[in-house]
């Protein structure tokens, strides 16, 4: 058991405590909203599996690509989690929705792994 001046010297601190993060939360300047473009690691979070093309928007860009994938020969195997092969090539571009602006264009190529994607 906490002697009475103990008790009332937590209950203070802990008071004390939770005034000084609302203080600090209240006088937060709120964050602007950001136009900024996203990464492609980020954008290729939302590509089905499998799929052969990518589309993505969010509030200021629109964001597409089309996948080319490696096709299975004598000494390329497909991927034994996913059971198909790597992407070999991606065309991806981003859209500014405003101005309708292409951002950025660029064809992307994947060095397949050399112990099972031989070519």
């Amino acid at each position: 058991m906490l002697h009475p001046a103990k008790k009332i010297l937590l209950l203070a601190a802990l008071a004390f405590l939770f005034a000084s993060c609302a203080r600090e939360r209240f006088l937060e300047a709120p964050e602007e909203d950001k136009k900024e473009e996203r990464p492609l690691w980020w954008v290729l979070q939302h590509k089905e599996t499998a799929s052969k093309e990518l589309s993505y928007e969010d509030r200021w860009y629109r964001y597409e690509a089309e996948f080319d994938y490696i096709q299975p020969g004598m000494d390329i195997y497909m991927n034994p989690l996913m059971s198909l092969c790597p992407i070999e090539k991606a065309t991806y571009k981003v859209t500014d929705k405003e101005t309708g602006e292409v951002v950025r264009a660029q064809t992307l190529f994947q060095i397949p792994c050399d112990t099972c994607h031989k070519r």
